[in-house]
Protein backbone atom coordinates (compact mmCIF):
# COMPACT_ATOMS: atom_id res chain seq x y z
CA UNK A 1 0.00 0.00 0.00
CA UNK A 2 1.13 3.72 -1.06
CA UNK A 3 1.89 5.36 2.40
CA UNK A 4 -0.54 8.30 2.17
CA UNK A 5 0.76 12.03 2.58
CA UNK A 6 -0.17 14.36 5.20
CA UNK A 7 1.19 17.61 5.51
CA UNK A 8 0.73 19.46 9.44
CA UNK A 9 0.57 23.09 9.13
CA UNK A 10 1.16 24.67 12.40
CA UNK A 11 3.02 27.93 13.55
CA UNK A 12 3.88 26.19 16.64
CA UNK A 13 6.67 24.32 16.18
CA UNK A 14 6.02 22.14 19.59
CA UNK A 15 3.06 21.44 17.77
CA UNK A 16 4.22 19.81 14.62
CA UNK A 17 7.13 17.89 16.61
CA UNK A 18 4.46 16.09 18.55
CA UNK A 19 2.47 15.54 15.68
CA UNK A 20 5.26 13.84 13.43
CA UNK A 21 6.70 11.90 16.93
CA UNK A 22 3.24 10.53 17.04
CA UNK A 23 2.09 9.73 13.67
CA UNK A 24 5.00 8.36 12.21
CA UNK A 25 4.41 5.12 10.92
CA UNK A 26 4.31 3.34 7.59
CA UNK A 27 1.51 4.26 6.66
CA UNK A 28 1.94 8.12 6.42
CA UNK A 29 4.57 10.38 5.09
CA UNK A 30 4.52 12.98 6.83
CA UNK A 31 5.22 16.57 5.75
CA UNK A 32 5.22 19.93 7.60
CA UNK A 33 5.32 23.16 7.17
CA UNK A 34 5.03 26.59 9.62
CA UNK A 35 3.22 28.73 7.58
CA UNK A 36 0.24 28.83 4.91
CA UNK A 37 2.88 30.05 2.43
CA UNK A 38 5.29 26.97 3.19
CA UNK A 39 2.67 24.64 3.05
CA UNK A 40 1.79 26.08 -0.53
CA UNK A 41 5.28 25.12 -1.31
CA UNK A 42 5.14 21.20 0.04
CA UNK A 43 1.47 21.04 -2.06
CA UNK A 44 3.44 21.96 -5.73
CA UNK A 45 6.18 19.43 -4.84
CA UNK A 46 4.19 16.57 -3.07
CA UNK A 47 1.14 14.75 -3.64
CA UNK A 48 -0.37 15.11 -0.52
CA UNK A 49 -3.67 13.29 0.85
CA UNK A 50 -4.95 15.33 3.73
CA UNK A 51 -3.58 18.68 5.30
CA UNK A 52 -4.49 19.26 8.82
CA UNK A 53 -4.25 22.73 9.53
CA UNK A 54 -4.35 25.35 12.49
CA UNK A 55 -7.06 27.55 12.48
CA UNK A 56 -5.19 30.71 13.87
CA UNK A 57 -1.91 31.73 12.19
CA UNK A 58 -0.13 34.78 11.67
CA UNK A 59 -0.52 36.00 8.01
CA UNK A 60 -2.88 34.21 6.66
CA UNK A 61 -5.70 32.04 8.50
CA UNK A 62 -6.92 28.04 8.22
CA UNK A 63 -9.62 29.49 7.16
CA UNK A 64 -8.56 31.05 4.22
CA UNK A 65 -5.89 28.80 3.58
CA UNK A 66 -7.91 25.78 2.90
CA UNK A 67 -10.38 27.52 1.05
CA UNK A 68 -7.55 27.92 -1.53
CA UNK A 69 -6.92 24.33 -1.07
CA UNK A 70 -10.19 23.59 -1.92
CA UNK A 71 -10.18 25.60 -4.89
CA UNK A 72 -6.79 24.08 -6.14
CA UNK A 73 -6.80 20.64 -4.80
CA UNK A 74 -10.50 19.59 -4.10
CA UNK A 75 -9.25 16.26 -3.82
CA UNK A 76 -7.29 17.01 -0.65
CA UNK A 77 -9.28 16.40 2.75
CA UNK A 78 -8.80 19.48 5.13
CA UNK A 79 -9.03 18.75 8.90
CA UNK A 80 -8.83 22.00 11.00
CA UNK A 81 -7.09 21.71 14.80
CA UNK A 82 -7.49 24.56 16.39
CA UNK A 83 -7.25 25.01 20.47
CA UNK A 84 -9.89 28.17 20.16
CA UNK A 85 -13.70 27.32 19.87
CA UNK A 86 -15.04 30.54 17.70
CA UNK A 87 -18.32 29.41 16.72
CA UNK A 88 -18.08 31.61 13.45
CA UNK A 89 -14.89 29.96 12.51
CA UNK A 90 -16.28 26.55 13.21
CA UNK A 91 -19.20 27.21 10.85
CA UNK A 92 -17.05 28.93 8.33
CA UNK A 93 -14.86 25.86 8.03
CA UNK A 94 -17.97 23.69 7.31
CA UNK A 95 -19.90 26.16 5.15
CA UNK A 96 -17.15 27.68 3.33
CA UNK A 97 -13.93 25.20 3.40
CA UNK A 98 -15.72 21.64 3.30
CA UNK A 99 -13.35 20.53 6.49
CA UNK A 100 -13.82 16.89 7.39
CA UNK A 101 -13.26 17.49 10.92
CA UNK A 102 -12.99 20.63 13.52
CA UNK A 103 -10.37 19.01 16.22
CA UNK A 104 -9.57 20.83 18.94
CA UNK A 105 -6.41 21.26 20.82
CA UNK A 106 -4.97 20.01 23.00
CA UNK A 107 -5.67 16.90 21.04
CA UNK A 108 -5.34 13.31 23.06
CA UNK A 109 -2.80 11.87 20.90
CA UNK A 110 -3.32 8.59 22.98
CA UNK A 111 -7.03 8.34 21.50
CA UNK A 112 -6.23 7.78 17.62
CA UNK A 113 -8.74 10.39 16.57
CA UNK A 114 -6.32 11.92 14.36
CA UNK A 115 -4.53 8.71 13.04
CA UNK A 116 -8.40 7.93 12.63
CA UNK A 117 -9.37 10.29 10.01
CA UNK A 118 -6.24 10.64 8.30
CA UNK A 119 -6.37 6.60 7.83
CA UNK A 120 -10.11 7.26 6.41
CA UNK A 121 -8.60 8.78 3.14
CA UNK A 122 -6.45 5.45 2.60
CA UNK A 123 -9.53 3.71 2.59
CA UNK A 124 -11.85 5.41 1.20
CA UNK A 125 -10.52 7.80 -0.93
CA UNK A 126 -13.11 9.30 -2.81
CA UNK A 127 -15.73 10.06 -0.68
CA UNK A 128 -14.03 13.17 0.57
CA UNK A 129 -16.75 15.21 -0.69
CA UNK A 130 -19.89 13.04 0.48
CA UNK A 131 -18.69 12.37 4.08
CA UNK A 132 -18.10 16.08 4.71
CA UNK A 133 -22.14 16.48 2.97
CA UNK A 134 -22.97 13.87 5.45
CA UNK A 135 -21.56 14.94 8.63
CA UNK A 136 -23.41 18.86 7.93
CA UNK A 137 -26.70 17.13 8.28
Amino acid sequence: MTPQNILFVDDSPMVLSLLERTLTQEAFTLHTAHTPKEALQVLEQHPIDVVVSDLLMPGLDGITFLRMIKKDYPHIVRIILSGHLHTQSILSAINQVGVFRFLTKPLELDDDTLKKYCMRRLIRPNSTETACMQNRT
